[in-house]
């Protein structure tokens, strides 16, 4: 990854890719640009700002995070926890203690 030269001018920490940002974000290049051009309909049309340092496209990471907030809180039925498919031991797991209840059921 190409580094920004440190001339005193241009505060590096506050800046980042769009790489950089996508990472942070955890989410697409393409979704970046989305978002800056259309906004986002279920944040109010919110918009993620960017900057054109000479020939590079930069999202202040103070924005990013206002901007992630902004979609994080807009969002009423977003559940924090992650939701990962069941294992197959899980699965087979359930599988088998439903089985138990329904012989014990008499089904």
């Amino acid at each position: 990854m190409a580094t920004l030269p440190n001339d005193g001018l241009f505060p590096h920490d506050d800046y980042l890719t769009l790489t950089q940002a996508a990472r942070e974000g955890r989410a697409s290049i393409p979704a970046l640009y989305r978002w800056s051009r259309k906004g986002l309909k279920r944040a109010n049309g919110a918009r993620l700002p960017m900057h054109w340092v000479g020939s590079r496209t930069m999202i202040r990471r103070s924005e990013l995070r206002t901007f992630l907030e902004l979609v994080r809180n807009s969002n009423p039925n977003r559940d924090d926890r992650k939701t990962l498919a069941p294992s197959r031991s899980q699965r087979r797991r359930a599988i088998n203690r439903s089985a138990h209840r329904l012989r014990a059921a008499g089904i």
